[in-house]
């Protein structure tokens, strides 16, 4: 009985107690790395880690008892970056290792002796991390600059454009043993035209990238509507035209367009992104719009699409909800607005809509809840995109950014 009594108050202290989730709480500089209770985001512990700004989550060990984190220093030229290696159980640095120049963009750590990070600057480079060792084993030339990059089954999968100017980009895969391959997309265009002179139209062209789930296929989408689909085994190439084009980017000054694609069951897409429209005022001043892109759901089969809705510039997939939101602005006028956050089912259907007009930048999926930020990262709306609900509205006394930990 009294076996039967402990176990019963066991399971109710483990149901009681709340999910945690890592921040770097930037009090000062550096910030310190701590666990942070999951709705109330305030710290449940110590120790806690200081960490220098800027920095990024990049992968967890094969065991999950390790987190590798980015850190850079500003140096003559520019930035030089290195990985800090955390416990993510005593919340304790490990170990660092020196990566040199630019900034990690994405990282896999497929194995307890190999650790993938892909650098961005100029010109990316593909690393090879012993981390037990704490160095690095091989550095290869990407041929390209990262623009978009993912994980996938296999490694790593990323976009690149020309290191100058708008050109065709490439898809290059990084395996697990750090081997790069690419093949060349002609017909998607990426990179950033800078104008000479004031005659002259300035651009630039962010595509979007998904990988499948089951890691055999990528899906880039241009800007002007046009599919790219990749076998990643063979790195063969076919194009598709959806039968109802998404909006496609309007060239004029300097304009830029950006997308954003995620895979959200078998045979379906999310799409989505922002225009930045640029125009002269009646006083002779350019001044640029922040137009919605719409979402739209393309089912890779046919390749038909569906526009859901017109309004939303970004989302994130958390429980099966697309959590979406927009933001239009012109810098001549000095409005904003926004559409809340919405939710919306895989299928297109709309489950909630939440805060209002409010113009979110960002939602953040961590754990079970996703995150709003606003006020410097001060103040946090925690979201169960099960429960279409707002759970907590947390005030932080310092700047808090959350950590993703996979």
């Amino acid at each position: 009985m009294v076996g039967c009594v402990a176990a019963l108050l066991s399971v109710s202290g483990a149901q009681a107690r709340s999910p945690t989730v890592l921040g770097v709480v930037f009090a000062g500089n550096p910030g310190e790395l701590a666990r942070l209770d999951a709705r109330s985001l305030r710290p449940v512990a110590e120790p806690r880690l200081p960490v220098r700004a800027p920095w990024g989550s990049v992968a967890r060990s094969p065991d999950g008892k390790m987190l590798a984190l980015s850190t850079a220093v500003e140096v003559r030229g520019g930035y030089a970056s290195s990985l800090l290696l955390v416990d993510r159980t005593r919340l304790r640095a490990s170990g660092r290792i020196a990566l040199g120049g630019g900034f990690v963009r994405v990282g896999s750590w497929p194995a307890a002796r190999r650790l993938l990070v892909v650098v961005s600057r100029e010109e990316g480079e593909s690393l090879v991390v012993d981390p037990v060792a704490r160095r690095v084993l091989e550095r290869r030339p990407l041929g390209g600059r990262p623009v978009r990059s993912t994980r996938s089954a296999g490694g790593l999968v990323l976009l690149l454009a020309p290191t100058s100017g708008i050109g065709a980009a490439r898809l290059a895969v990084v395996d697990d043993q750090g081997t790069v391959r690419s093949a060349a997309l002609p017909s998607v265009e990426a990179g950033i035209r800078v104008p000479s002179d004031e005659r002259e139209a300035g651009e630039e062209l962010t595509p979007g990238l998904a990988v499948d789930p089951a890691g055999r296929r990528a899906i880039v989408i241009s800007t002007r509507g046009l599919v790219a689909e990749v076998d990643l085994e063979t790195l063969q190439v076919a194009y598709h035209t959806p039968t109802a084009r998404a909006p496609a980017a309007v060239r004029k000054l300097f304009s830029a367009s950006q997308r954003t694609a995620v895979w959200v069951d078998d045979s379906h897409l999310a799409v989505s992104g922002l225009d930045y429209e640029p125009y002269v005022d009646p006083q002779g001043t350019q001044q640029v719009r922040a137009v919605p892109a719409g979402l739209t759901l393309f089912d890779t089969q046919g390749w038909s699409t569906h526009l859901v809705d017109r309004r939303v510039s970004g989302f994130t997939l958390a429980a099966r909800t697309l959590l979406s939101y927009g933001t239009r602005s012109d810098s001549g006028t000095r409005r904003s607005s926004g559409i809340g956050l919405v939710g919306y089912a895989v299928d297109g259907t709309r489950r909630f809509a939440l805060l209002g007009n409010e113009a979110v930048g960002d939602a953040q999926a961590i754990g079970p809840y996703v995150y709003i930020s606003s006020h410097n990262a001060r103040h946090y709306r925690v979201v169960d995109p099960r429960a279409g609900r707002v759970v907590a509205a947390p005030w932080t006394n310092a700047p808090t950014a959350l950590v993703p930990e996979g």
